[in-house]
């Protein structure tokens, strides 16, 4: 458990097991099971200080996305692959492959396992089109390896600054498509450039979690 010192005594604090085998939990939420043994009520402040006399400090969890042993080898497997890969070729600076692809009439299409993307009708529109176009693998969970999830951030904020809100579907749909093709090419360049360092951070990971 954790010991307390009262306010008035000063006690020197005994055991900080009640805070280490619940370390998700609030001054708060340790306040009230503190208060909820035998031992005299204290308030927030107390346990606060307490805590930050023992060298307990406060943290935000970090936000990572829950990924299985199977979504770890899928992840890995696709950094491996695309290291020499056309898609990373593609983002060379001077573009010279993605005019080559242009002038071949020749696309590589990358996309998510959106319900959407998945449908027969559509995977089944690829195998017709095989000669113009590549359909890429895209590992399960994988958002730190998609910069174009930056993009929805700096969509949506753009569409709340709008005033005033949006009367139906229509104009939020008209809305939403002004934001899109106003969007600065400078930006899609500085969200792909770090690309070769998130794959290599996955690499770095075993397929892991990264900073992305």
């Amino acid at each position: 458990m954790l010991v307390v010192h009262a306010s008035s005594k000063k006690n020197d604090v005994g055991d900080s097991r009640l805070v280490k085998q619940n370390r998700r939990q609030t001054v708060a939420q340790l306040t009230t099971q503190y208060n909820a043994g035998p031992s005299a009520s204290v308030s927030e402040h107390t346990v606060q200080q307490t805590m930050l006399d023992m060298g307990v400090c406060s943290r935000r969890p970090t936000r990572v996305h829950l990924l299985t042993k199977r979504h770890r080898q899928l992840r890995l497997q696709w950094v491996r692959n695309i290291e020499t890969g056309p898609w990373m070729r593609s983002l060379n600076p001077d573009f010279s492959f993605i005019t080559s692809m242009v002038v071949s009439r020749y696309v590589v299409c990358q996309q998510d396992n959106a319900p959407c993307h998945k449908a027969r009708i559509l995977l089944e529109w690829f195998e017709e089109h095989t000669d113009e176009f590549h359909l890429m693998f895209w590992p399960t969970n994988p958002p730190d390896l998609n910069p174009i999830e930056h993009i929805w951030d700096v969509m949506e904020r753009q569409l709340r600054a709008q005033t005033p809100p949006w009367p139906n579907i229509s104009t939020l749909r008209d809305r939403c498509l002004d934001i899109w093709y106003n969007l600065s090419p400078v930006m899609y360049q500085k969200l792909v450039a770090p690309m070769p360092s998130r794959v290599a951070a996955v690499l770095k990971a075993k397929g892991g979690a990264t900073r992305y």
